[in-house]
C-alpha cells in the first residue's frame, strides 16, 4: 500500500521560512506561533494581546513578531482581513498601480458594489485611470492561505535513513520509498488555473466579505 505524499500546510510553508530567518529567538518563537493560528484564508485568527499573554511574551514583541510574519510567502499571509491582506501585497509590489492603494483603503465596500464611476469620481481619476486601477485590484489575491492544504496535525514522521547494527558494525539504509520528488502542488495548480476563470468576477464574488 503506498502512502499518499505529504502535502506542505500553510504553516508549514510559513514556519520553514521563519526558521531560517534572523530573528531573535523570542521573536521567532512568537511569529511561529502566530503561523499556528492562522486560518485557511491566511489571516491572522488570534489578537496579538491573546499570543503575547499565551507565551508570557513582552508588548515589544507584538511589534516585531506579525511583522515578521507577514514578511513571509505567499505574500498577505498574517493579516486580520481581507483589506490588510489586499494593502500589504500592493505595498511589497515595486510595480503596483498608482491609486490602488487608496482605492482599496477607502474604498473596499465600493469594490464589492461594482460601483466603479463612483470609485472614479470620489478618487477624483479619470475614467481609464480607474479601470487601470481595478484591473490591477483583479491580479492581486485576497485569500493566499487558500493554495495550500488545511490542516494543523502532525503527521507519523517518516524517516530519511535507517541505521541497523550486525556483527561488524553499523549500517545506514537509505529510504528510497519515500524520497521527496520536486513537482507543482496540486491544489495551487488548481488554484491558478481558476483564477484565470474567476477574474473577471473578482470584485463582485471576492469582496463580498469587505467592510
Amino acid at each position: 500500500m503506498l502512502l499518499k505524499a505529504h502535502e506542505e500546510s500553510l504553516e508549514e510553508h510559513v514556519c520553514s521560512q521563519l526558521r531560517v530567518s534572523h530573528l531573535a529567538s523570542d521573536d521567532r518563537k512568537l511569529a511561529i506561533y502566530l503561523a499556528g493560528n492562522l486560518d485557511e484564508k491566511g489571516y491572522l485568527s488570534i489578537s496579538l494581546e491573546e499570543a503575547c499573554t499565551n507565551l508570557g511574551a513582552s508588548r515589544e514583541l507584538a511589534e516585531s513578531a506579525p511583522a515578521a510574519l507577514q514578511a513571509t510567502e505567499p505574500t498577505g499571509v498574517g493579516t486580520r482581513d481581507m483589506r490588510e491582506c489586499l494593502l500589504l501585497q500592493i505595498r511589497k509590489d515595486p510595480s503596483a498601480c498608482v491609486g490602488a492603494y487608496a482605492c482599496v483603503t477607502e474604498h473596499l465596500a465600493l469594490l464589492a458594489q461594482g460601483k466603479f464611476k463612483e470609485i472614479g469620481n470620489r478618487l477624483k481619476l479619470p475614467e481609464q485611470q480607474t479601470v487601470q486601477i481595478i484591473a490591477y485590484i483583479k491580479t492581486l489575491n485576497p485569500w493566499p492561505g487558500q493554495a495550500y492544504p488545511c490542516f494543523h496535525h502532525h503527521p507519523y514522521v517518516i524517516p530519511d535513513a535507517y541505521i541497523h547494527k550486525d556483527e561488524l558494525g553499523f549500517t545506514i539504509h537509505m529510504n528510497t520509498k519515500y524520497m521527496p520528488r520536486i513537482s507543482m502542488n496540486s491544489e495551487y495548480t488548481r488554484f491558478v488555473k481558476e483564477r484565470q476563470e474567476e477574474a473577471s468576477f473578482y470584485l463582485k464574488d471576492k469582496f463580498k466579505s469587505a467592510g
